[in-house]
């Protein structure tokens, strides 16, 4: 493994230890998705298994990611592709977007707006990371 592939800062053996505990993890939310797909509720049935398919596959993404970690394959420029970190910033902010149509904001007045300040900073944050990481991984472009 070249020294470019690997996390310079974080010591090989708590990669591991994360590793398996997000796996773990991603594996009970993962098992609860399925049960959330096959149980749907009589009510929203599409909405129960278009959430819960999305978090399935949300599920096997992260579960992915941690055998990434556990297995120590190689990573370009961090743990999460730009593109990855682009998609992420997308998602982060439709959640505000989505909770003015759910009735969520009139339900919680109070939070709903701070909440929204925050996934704004949160989904701004994981852009300017993807363009950091688009600039590091054109640097290492072989010329």
């Amino acid at each position: 493994m070249r020294r470019d592939d690997r996390i310079s800062d974080v010591p090989r053996w708590l990669q591991i230890a994360l590793g398996i505990i997000i796996g773990l993890f991603a594996v009970l939310l993962t098992f609860a998705s399925v049960m959330l797909v096959w149980d749907t509720v009589a009510r929203t049935p599409f909405l129960s298994i278009a959430v819960g398919g999305t978090m399935v596959l949300l599920g096997g993404w992260v579960i992915a990611k941690a055998a990434r970690l556990t297995l120590g394959r190689p990573i370009k420029a961090g743990l999460l592709s730009p593109r990855a970190l682009r998609v992420a910033s997308i998602v982060v902010l439709c959640l505000p977007i989505c909770g003015l149509f759910t009735g969520y904001v009139a339900k919680h007045p109070v939070r709903a707006p701070k909440q929204a300040i925050i996934y704004v900073g949160i989904s701004f944050y994981l852009w300017q990371l993807a363009r950091y990481r688009t600039a590091q991984l054109s640097n290492r472009a072989p010329r």
